[in-house]
């Protein structure tokens, strides 16, 4: 896990307050990085005049969100710059409220424009029925404003089920939403701190697949430096030599090939590395239209530490049959992903895990079937003698070429 926090730019604030307004909450994905507060970094954040931050609001702000007060009256046009603990943020919406802290107008980017796009504004509703809830600290008339998790899962889980099983994104996203609910550490812990004690992360992420979720979590997190660490190795060698791995993390990296393998084999090798090119390419994105988030789709730069993973298992010599087809696919898949989330402005050589993020997404920027041909042919068949040497070498070439400054 990166060490330090990230420094992010949210889209341009150019709606005005309503009469009224008392606060201005910003809200973030819940399943993504966590917002720091601002008294923590505070040579680093600056706030417009018309903005203050209260820090005895923030006890009533779930941790994917941050609230400010607001004096309406100096308000004007702004563009904010915000931190985030240790992997990007993917910013949903502002929301202006009252001196009671009733919603009074919500705020929120178009689906498929990044950056300064224009605004779409929401007028404040009532969350349907349909949308189930599962904590009753929740308060059923703001669930859908501060996405949280359960929230965000109840909400996915209607939007895949409208989906047309002849759409040929269906298959994909399906699968990346059954990957995310049994992979996400960030999403088992919203849970945690919404369920207070009361719920298990089970309740909600199919426990007959993670019956052993805090294992899967632990192990994550456990590993995700050393796989950071041998991509920083590619930076500089070719084909970086397999670490030694002690019996602890050996034990960690076995439970999570086994815990990937096992979903990665639902389905066939065609379908999923189409779905992985889909995930890269921003095919997949699905827009939530209640909570304003975009699910299904990569988070930052650290898609390339899926790579990684199954290069290492390969060395580590606990890779199935298919481990070598899987790095040569996540491998591929890279050199997609650069191209619609690629930020604007940052040669490949000085972007590091977080310049790219859900924010940078650029629909113009999507390869069509001719693009990801081209990226294709250029990748032999694993069979091929010496494919896995072949196959670090280009893994060292992307790094450097996309991520030159981790």
């Amino acid at each position: 896990m990166s060490l330090e926090p990230v420094v992010q730019h949210l889209p341009r604030l150019q709606v005005p307050p309503p009469e009224g307004s008392a606060f201005l909450d910003m809200v973030f994905d819940p399943t993504r990085g966590t917002p720091s507060l601002p008294s923590r970094w505070p040579q680093s954040f600056s706030l417009p005049p018309f903005m203050r931050w209260r820090e005895e609001e923030q006890g009533d702000v779930p941790r994917n969100g941050l609230r400010f007060g607001l004096d309406a009256e100096r308000w004007e046009p702004s563009t904010f710059d915000v931190l985030s603990d240790f992997e990007p943020l993917e910013f949903v919406k502002y929301v202006y409220r009252d001196r009671k802290r009733r919603h009074l107008l919500i705020v929120q980017r178009p689906f498929d424009s990044p950056g300064d796009g224009e605004p779409i504004i929401i007028r404040p509703h009532s969350p349907p029925t349909s949308l189930l809830r599962r904590a009753e600290e929740v308060d059923p008339d703001d669930d859908t404003i501060w996405i949280h998790a359960q929230t965000y899962l109840d909400e996915l889980k209607i939007e895949l089920a409208k989906l047309d099983d002849m759409d040929p994104r269906t298959q994909g996203r399906r699968f990346f939403a059954r990957l995310n609910r049994h992979t996400s550490d960030t999403l088992w812990t919203r849970i945690e701190e919404q369920c207070l004690g009361a719920c298990s992360p089970q309740d909600f992420v199919d426990p007959e697949i993670v019956p052993d979720y805090l294992t899967t979590r632990e192990a994550i997190r456990g590993r995700r430096t050393s796989l950071e660490n041998q991509i920083r190795d590619r930076t500089y060698l070719d084909d970086p030599p397999t670490p030694a791995v002690g019996a602890p993390a050996r034990t960690e990296y076995q439970h999570l090939n086994d815990l990937q393998a096992k979903l990665f084999g639902e389905l066939s090798t065609a379908n999923l590395e189409r779905a992985f090119e889909q995930f890269t390419n921003g095919d997949l994105r699905l827009p939530m239209p209640l909570t304003g988030a975009i699910a299904l789709q990569p988070s930052s730069g650290f898609y390339f530490l899926w790579g990684e993973f199954w290069m290492l298992a390969q060395g580590l010599g606990m890779a199935p049959a298919e481990g070598l087809r899987w790095a040569r696919m996540l491998v591929l898949a890279q050199e997609i992903f650069v191209h619609p989330y690629a930020p604007v402005g940052i040669p490949g050589p000085n972007r590091d895990f977080t310049s790219y993020s859900a924010g940078t997404f650029r629909a113009s920027e999507m390869l069509d079937e001719n693009g990801k041909d081209l990226i294709r042919v250029q990748y032999p068949d694993p069979t091929t003698l010496n494919f896995r040497t072949w196959l670090s070498t280009r893994f060292g070439q992307n790094v450097r070429n996309h991520l030159g400054a981790i």
